[in-house]
């Protein structure tokens, strides 16, 4: 600080002017995956089976809490703002025309009283139909945890139930059909 003599001063720094917090930043993040391709055969379903942590040798997560969903229900370790990002690779057999396949994420803040649904994504596929073809979709949604005994989401696959059937391809060894959770920070 300049004074008016002319003299400099510098003002008395304490430790309590600087924060030390560890709750800012990424403390929590894990990879979900299905580990067997699920056939759908009716307009949409709630993916509720199969799900495991991304295990390989290089995979990690952040933070504790963390647990396999309920009958599809998933829900936050702690409470914050989360990235919650739906990823698959469709398979549609030979033969098979699909108008639409895709992704879907619903939430709810009061435990599914009510569903909000956040967000779709879809591909599509007409005329080549002599081969195997795969489609990858992915959706994103941010979430607003501010109680994790209500604040929950749901993964739904989806298809045109008017055409054939497709499948969204899992595997233990791959993530193919799969989500990440990422906590962005404090709510």
């Amino acid at each position: 600080v300049l004074a008016s003599n002319g003299s400099v001063t510098i003002p008395n720094l304490t430790a309590t002017a600087f924060s030390t917090s560890t709750s800012l930043g990424i403390t929590h993040a894990r990879i979900y995956r299905i580990t067997s391709t699920f056939l759908l055969t009716s307009g949409s379903a709630t993916l509720t089976a199969n799900w495991e942590y991304a295990d390989d040798p290089s995979a990690g997560f952040l933070g504790s809490g963390w647990s396999l969903p309920s009958s599809g229900v998933f829900s936050f370790p702690t409470t914050g703002i989360y990235m919650v990002k739906f990823h698959t690779m469709i398979n549609v057999q030979s033969g098979i025309n699909v108008p639409y396949g895709g992704l879907s994420i619903q939430g709810t803040a009061n435990n599914f009283s009510s569903i909000d649904y956040r967000t779709d994504a879809y591909s599509s596929q007409s005329d080549d139909l002599s081969a195997v073809r795969y489609h990858n979709v992915h959706v994103g949604a941010t979430f607003d945890v501010t109680d994790t005994s209500n604040v929950k989401f749901k993964l739904l696959v989806y298809k045109d139930a008017n055409y054939g059937n497709i499948s969204f391809t899992g595997s233990s060894g791959h993530n193919y059909t799969y989500v990440e959770v990422i906590r962005l920070g404090d709510t």
